[in-house]
């Protein structure tokens, strides 16, 4: 939710912002700068190839400097310095963000195929290393000092079929529980902090699901939706839904398990698409869609990688605004089959997946006052709780801006902000994960204040 005002209070705060009290950029101009900040303080500049170090002569040490410090990270905000910024009076503008969190159910092909090698995978399975590529994503990695997804972000995971599927009489209509091992299940919850009950739960089926069986995917993308995500979102409201379908190929069982469960023997699998295409239209349920190594099979006429696309498109994820079903210039799905490094390709699939269904990209409102927005001249306070006597933040930090391009802020190792080509204040997952998992977090966008010198 973004809240929009306009305002006299100054809550520009650190390194980011050299704009003048009207708004009016002032980086190159000391005797301006000076004007602006008067004598004792310190103006930084964002970009400092933009602003002359050094003051003139307006105060003793007045003036303009490079930010070449500040290089991204959170940094905490005294009370004093609260009290200094909401005292000092400027014609600048501000917009809070109340982040939402997301809902992500996850339906993985375990299927009898899963237990091929993929290039670039060695002598691991395409079970294997989707299987570990998962619980990075969800609980991160502390090799790397990654912490996975937020705290708020609600999980759930059903495996299929996660048994040996029937192979006898293929026309007959069986219920779910025949082809589809719903027993295993993870509901969807919250996932809580790190060796919660949900984080334990996840990792548990992930290492005790088996690949075997043929492939269900209508039963299983059905069920998980049903009785995974619709359950939690009549209880919990609020959360954006996804559902992440994982498979390496084309469906060989129809809706109620109808089928011989053989790759020989693909089913159509336009059932799927409509029920892909119903979750979206019921309920907005968007669904993200992994084509694995071996969907670029093409059996009885059936392209395992053209439905893979049209569900994507369906679930309103297509991967780019030019791709379409034949693959040129591109399918619309994430599609792993011709990466020569399978883990690679299915990290960054998850990566990008996590990165669309979690808000960590805010367009930036224009002011209300008729100012320009300088994306160079931004201020982001990240407000980490509020008290609830007063309404006043109890403890807030300054989420600092940081070169787009840097390894620590996309590897997520590092905090800090950056403004993107489309004008949007983008978090690095690192900042993204700390605003996701504190359920009273807000975030303000401040922009044409002079900035305050955290250290006077």
């Amino acid at each position: 939710m973004l809240k929009y005002s306009s305002s006299v209070t100054c809550l520009g705060i650190l390194a980011i912002s050299c704009a003048s009290k009207n708004g009016v950029d002032n980086s190159g101009d000391a005797a301006a700068a000076d004007s602006a900040g008067g004598a004792g303080s310190i103006l930084f500049c964002a970009n400092p190839l933009g602003c002359n170090a050094g003051g003139g002569a307006g105060g003793a040490d007045g003036g303009v400097v490079g930010n070449l410090k500040w290089t991204g990270g959170i940094i905490p905000l005294t009370d004093a310095l609260w009290t200094q910024i909401t005292s000092d009076a400027c014609a600048g503008w501000n917009h809070e963000i109340e982040p939402s969190p997301a809902l992500l159910e996850f339906v993985v092909d375990d299927s009898g195929s899963m237990v091929d090698k993929a290039n670039g995978t060695g002598t691991h399975s395409k079970w294997e290393v989707t299987r570990d590529a998962l619980g990075i994503a969800i609980n991160g990695d502390a090799t790397a000092g990654t912490t996975g997804l937020p705290n708020t972000t609600a999980v759930g995971m059903l495996f299929f079929p996660d048994m040996m599927t029937p192979y006898l009489d293929p026309t007959t209509p069986k219920t779910v529980d025949q082809c589809v091992n719903i027993g295993a299940m993870v509901p969807v919850q919250p996932l809580g902090v790190a060796g919660s009950t949900q984080r334990t739960a996840l990792a548990r089926g992930l290492a005790t699901a088996a690949p075997a069986g043929g492939t269900p995917t209508d039963d299983a993308y059905t069920y998980a939706f049903q009785y995974g995500l619709i359950p939690f979102t009549q209880t919990s409201a609020g959360y954006a839904r996804f559902m992440v379908l994982i498979t390496d190929g084309q469906p060989t069982m129809s809706f109620q398990c109808i089928g011989t469960g053989s790759t020989q023997n693909p089913v159509d699998p336009q059932p799927i698409l409509d029920h892909v295409n119903a979750f979206w239209q019921s309920d907005y349920t968007k669904t993200f869609v992994i084509g694995s190594p071996g969907s670029e099979a093409i059996v009885n006429g059936l392209n395992g990688r053209t439905w893979l696309s049209q569900a994507a498109t369906a679930g309103q994820t297509p991967v780019s605004p030019t791709c379409n079903e034949t693959g040129n210039p591109s399918y619309c799905h994430f599609d792993m089959t011709q990466s020569t490094d399978f883990t690679q390709a299915l990290t960054d699939a998850l990566k990008a997946i996590i990165a669309a269904a979690l808000p960590c990209s805010f367009p930036i409102p224009p002011p209300t006052n008729g100012q320009t927005i300088n994306p160079d001249y931004l201020n982001v306070i990240y407000n980490e709780s509020v008290n609830s006597a007063t309404g006043t933040p109890t403890a807030q930090w300054v989420v600092e801006r940081i070169n787009p391009t840097d390894a620590a802020c996309i590897n997520g190792t590092a905090d800090g902000w950056y403004v993107d080509a489309s004008n949007n204040m983008v978090l690095c997952p690192k900042t993204c994960n700390k605003v996701q998992s504190d359920k009273t977090a807000t975030l303000l966008i401040r922009g044409g204040c002079i900035t305050i010198d955290p250290t006077r």
